[in-house]
C-alpha cells in the first residue's frame, strides 16, 4: 500500500511543481489569465484524477474538488486548466 501511495503521489507533487513553477509557455498562461497559480495540461489534469483514485475517500475527495475548481485559458495552441491563488 505505501508503494501504491507513493507511485501516486510522487506524480501528482511533480505536476503541481511544474504547473506552479515552470517558466515556459505555462508562465505565459499563468500570466494571460489573472490570479492563477497553476496551470496544467489536460493530459496533466486527466493523470491527477486517474491517481486520486489510490487515495482514501477524504483525500481523494479533497483532489477531486481541487480539479473541479480548474477552470480554463489558452495560451498560443495549447489549452490549460488552472486555478486562482487561494485566499
Amino acid at each position: 500500500m505505501e508503494r501504491m501511495l507513493e507511485n501516486a503521489y510522487s506524480p501528482i507533487c511533480e505536476i503541481l511543481r511544474r504547473a506552479k513553477f515552470e517558466n515556459d509557455e505555462r508562465s505565459q498562461a499563468r500570466a494571460k489569465a489573472p490570479g492563477f497559480d497553476w496551470v496544467v495540461t489536460r493530459m496533466e489534469l486527466e493523470r491527477m484524477r486517474e491517481l486520486g483514485q489510490y487515495f482514501d475517500r477524504k483525500e481523494s475527495s479533497k483532489l477531486a474538488m481541487f480539479l473541479e475548481r480548474a477552470k480554463y485559458t489558452r495560451t498560443g495552441t495549447t489549452p490549460y486548466w488552472g486555478s486562482v491563488k487561494s485566499r
